[in-house]
């Protein structure tokens, strides 16, 4: 009877609860996750040695900020 059970058809609701506590799902989204930001760094690293890429400074992304921080208060709308 429980061959009978396995077969019938569940709503999609219950299929994706089964899917989204599965600890191997979840499992492999973490490893793809942390191999995509390993490869990210590397390719940034590289780039950033072989001059391609420019390291950001802190005084320019500050006053950026501060910029847009300050037209969203005067004017409560960003730029």
């Amino acid at each position: 009877m429980s061959d009978e059970d396995e077969g019938a058809p569940r709503p999609w609701w219950q299929v994706l609860g089964l899917w989204l506590t599965e600890q191997k799902l979840w499992r492999d989204v973490l490893t793809r996750v942390i191999a995509g930001v390993i490869t990210a760094a590397v390719v940034y690293a590289g780039a950033v040695l072989l001059g391609y890429l420019h390291t950001p400074e802190i005084a320019a992304g500050a006053s950026l900020a501060l910029g847009i921080a300050g037209t969203v208060l005067t004017t409560g709308t960003p730029a």
